[in-house]
């Protein structure tokens, strides 16, 4: 502020020496200094402006991206007096934030509203589309691993509603836009309003930009994200029942991940909700999960006939292809044996069964796996481009390993890890992801799992729960949000987190690479694009290095990842223009 304030002071001194710098030479340079100069001062003015504002009411309104992590400790350093600005596809989601600065006094009574949003040709995305969420703070003991800072987090979206805020404290809503199929391309305009009882109203635009195609119902990458239910039944004392499931699936459908369990005995989702769930967007599910080599006849037997009915109720709707048996979780290689027997059987006993794992190509194990998974930090992508020549596919996880230089999706990460690694696996043509829990609460709901505080345990043995009481970040130990990626609303309602967004919204931009080359590839065959145009988009499909180098260079720059997925949505739009028209 005080060296903008300067360089206004300078700017009115410099006119009296303008002309002599014009008639002496004529300068550029001197003609492109004056230009910034002048937008310098014109932005100060805007700035003053802003802060008279704020002075009166007492609060400030800033935006921010969603790959940046507001913390609560530190100063906000976002952009005020600017739009809330997202682009997506139709059938797509994307989020911003605003943030509440409370600088001047308490806040009481504050809510947030969005009007529906107007485009082109008077084409309208109603205000239901406009999701917005309440960004609620966690505390990160020190880790394992190494972090920059432990303390207080934004990640859990919680439901919108009426909120207080301190003075000196500040508030992250979290504004996620879905533009519906069919909604004309084209720029949309509305407004989010932020309501305190005690103080004027702010009003901040929220400009949208639809591009012109859309996303498939069912995304491109696979993935293996296990809900479990146990869980959901310990954490609300009840059986789970039929809606619970069908709520919390749809839940995670929306977020474009398979409600699936990769260590249950059978399949989830279950029958009843398996319609329910393709139609959401369901691309793969585990059948069923199997540990030792069997012992004996029966449980053999058992296993056999489950798969005799689901294939019998699978093959006929063209949903079999979905499905693979998951085993042997992270076998070492002393008990390859008992894999090779066990999948061998199954591979006899039912061919197009696909049989998955999490470890890493092997040579021990080629023809008994169809599907390996292994951590992102043992990824070989020779190796596995080789496996898949032979008709395997190779995906990748991560779980409470690795940890930086590889992003993971801890709590204490940046915020663009969960999304980056999406653009790494199509990067290296990696066409799934698996990570083990999206609700692993025991650390949250058992006592003898709890906190390190005495007062916390107690509350947690008189059935206290989140979010009357602090929410525990630590999992299997000390690695901060690993497998909690969900959190329980304390209505039984599934709460995002804000990993659990960039993770979606990872999925889609993986959705944006598939369509842009099978755009491509159908212009190449037709030969109705220009070479320059071809050239360009070949170029984007390898993923630019300042976005994603290797599996541990990658950019952390919002900016960066923001400007290389609009030049995928530029190009789709191009190519589709001239393949379509």
């Amino acid at each position: 502020q005080r060296e903008r304030e300067m360089v206004s002071a300078v700017l009115a001194r410099l006119d009296s020496v303008a002309a002599f710098a014009r008639s002496a030479e004529g300068s550029r340079a001197w003609l492109e200094l004056e230009a910034m100069l002048d937008s310098l001062a014109r932005e100060l003015a805007h700035v003053r402006a802003i802060c008279a504002d704020t002075a009166r009411k007492g609060y400030a309104v800033g935006v921010e991206s969603a790959l940046t992590k507001v913390l609560r400790d530190e100063p906000f350093s976002g952009s005020f007096g600017v739009p809330a600005r997202v682009s997506l596809a139709r059938n797509e989601k994307e989020s911003v934030q605003l943030v509440v600065v409370a600088h001047g006094r308490d806040l009481q009574q504050v809510s947030v509203s969005a009007t529906d949003l107007t485009g082109p040709r008077g084409a309208v995305i109603r205000r239901e589309n406009v999701r917005l969420n309440l960004v609620d703070f966690v505390k990160t003991p020190w880790p394992r691993y190494a972090v920059e800072y432990a303390g207080w987090y934004p990640d859990p979206l919680m439901d919108n509603a009426v909120f207080d805020l301190e003075k000196g404290a500040l508030k992250p809503v979290w504004v996620t836009v879905f533009a519906p199929p069919g909604s004309p391309a084209g720029v949309y305009r509305g407004q989010v309003r932020i309501a305190p009882a005690n103080a004027p109203e702010t009003t901040v635009p929220l400009e949208v930009r639809v591009w012109d195609f859309d996303l498939p119902r069912a995304p491109a990458q696979k993935t293996a994200f296990a809900l479990f239910q146990h869980e959901l039944a310990e954490w609300y004392g009840k059986p789970v029942s039929d809606e619970m499931r069908k709520q919390w699936y749809a839940f995670m459908l929306d977020y474009r991940l398979n409600p699936t369990n990769i260590y249950s005995k059978t399949p989830q989702p279950e029958r009843d909700l398996m319609e329910f769930c393709v139609e959401r967007g369901l691309n793969s599910f585990t059948l069923a999960c199997t540990w030792h080599k069997y012992e004996n006849e029966k449980g053999g037997q058992e296993l056999a006939a489950l798969i005799e009915d689901w294939q019998a109720y699978l093959k006929p709707r063209g949903w079999w292809d979905m499905t693979y048996i998951y085993g042997f979780d992270e076998c070492p290689r002393e008990k390859f044996w008992e894999m090779r027997e066990t999948y061998g059987w199954l591979k006899r006993r039912f061919p197009d069964l696909r049989r998955m794992t999490t470890v890493m190509p092997h040579p021990e194990l080629k023809g008994y796996v169809d599907i390996w998974v292994p951590l992102t930090s043992h990824y070989n992508h020779e190796q596995a481009e080789e496996y898949r020549r032979d008709g395997d596919e190779v995906w990748t996880y991560v779980c409470c390993h690795p940890y930086h230089p590889w992003p993971n999706f801890f709590i204490d990460y940046p915020a663009i890890d969960p999304r980056i690694i999406f653009w790494q696996n199509w990067k290296y043509n990696v066409p799934g992801f698996l990570y083990y829990a999206v609700n692993l609460w025991e650390t949250n709901r058992n006592p003898e799992q709890g906190p390190d505080d005495p007062l916390i345990r107690r509350m947690m043995e008189a059935g206290k729960r989140w979010p009357e009481i602090p929410w525990n970040t630590f999992t299997c130990a000390t690695f901060n949000g690993d497998g909690q990626l969900l959190y329980p609303g304390p209505q039984g309602q599934p709460l995002a987190s804000i990993r659990l967004a960039s993770i979606r919204d990872g999925i889609d931009d993986y959705d944006y690479f598939a369509i842009l080359k099978a755009l491509t590839d159908k212009a190449e065959s037709s030969g109705a694009a220009s070479p320059r145009l071809l050239q360009r988009a070949r170029a984007a499909l390898k993923v630019r290095p300042e976005v994603a180098a290797s599996m541990t260079e990658y950019t952390r720059d919002p900016d960066v990842l923001y400007a290389a997925r609009q030049e995928l949505a530029r190009l789709i739009e191009q190519l589709r223009n001239t393949v379509e028209r």
